[in-house]
């Protein structure tokens, strides 16, 4: 099954950057690959009658004990940090409560304490919530993480728990983080979520450059 990640927008480079190429949603939305190479492709969009163009950068595949790329990242309007939220109790080393998610959780710090990307807007994207609400039935979130304290089987419940642990590291550093939560799949719907979320991140970003906001 496709879930939601970001090697998607970099798998159709040649068809995407063709002149006069208008991207479909479900271009950014497809497929989930991993590489371990750092890929850079540029995504045409219109708005207003003016054009302009997103870069990617993607480095999926570099773990939290391999992730350089923070320290020449300085430059950057946005950071993207996909997570699939069904990996929370994909265990690491035979540990229960040292799984993908809390691995994901743990970049995303080291990524918050960097002073490279001090002044970078983070948009954390917690992914697969319709398999993440299957999973929950027949694995309980507390066995991997003892301080939960809802219903292990509620959704909603685990939903905040989730973004409580994103918006906790956000708070000891002070950043600005977006944390979405977005659907199963690789869906037109859920391209043209992420496009808006990422339009109106770099909206408000410009606004507040010129203290407009």
């Amino acid at each position: 099954m496709d879930v939601l990640g970001p090697s998607n927008f970099f798998e159709a480079i040649r068809r995407i950057s063709a002149a006069g190429y208008e991207p479909s949603l479900d271009d950014i939305a497809r497929a989930s690959t991993n590489s371990h190479n750092v890929q850079d492709v540029l995504i045409p969009r219109k708005s207003a009658g003016q054009r302009y163009q997103y870069r990617f950068i993607n480095n999926i595949g570099i773990d939290s004990d391999g992730n350089q790329w923070v320290y020449a990242s300085d430059d950057v309007s946005l950071l993207i940090h996909v997570v699939d939220t069904t990996t929370y109790d994909d265990m690491i080393d035979g540990n229960v409560t040292n799984n993908h998610f809390m691995q994901a959780l743990e970049l995303f710090q080291r990524v918050c304490s960097s002073r490279w990307l001090a002044e970078t807007p983070v948009l954390v994207l917690l992914s697969n919530l319709g398999e993440l609400s299957k999973k929950l039935q027949n694995s309980p979130i507390h066995h991997s993480f003892p301080d939960f304290s809802g219903q292990p089987h509620d959704i909603l419940h685990v939903r905040r728990y989730f973004r409580d642990l994103y918006l906790r590291v956000d708070r000891k550093y002070d950043m600005r983080v977006w944390v979405e939560f977005v659907d199963s799949g690789a869906t037109a719907a859920v391209g043209k979520t992420v496009i808006g979320i990422i339009d109106k991140i770099l909206t408000e970003k410009s606004l507040l450059s010129y203290g407009l906001q």
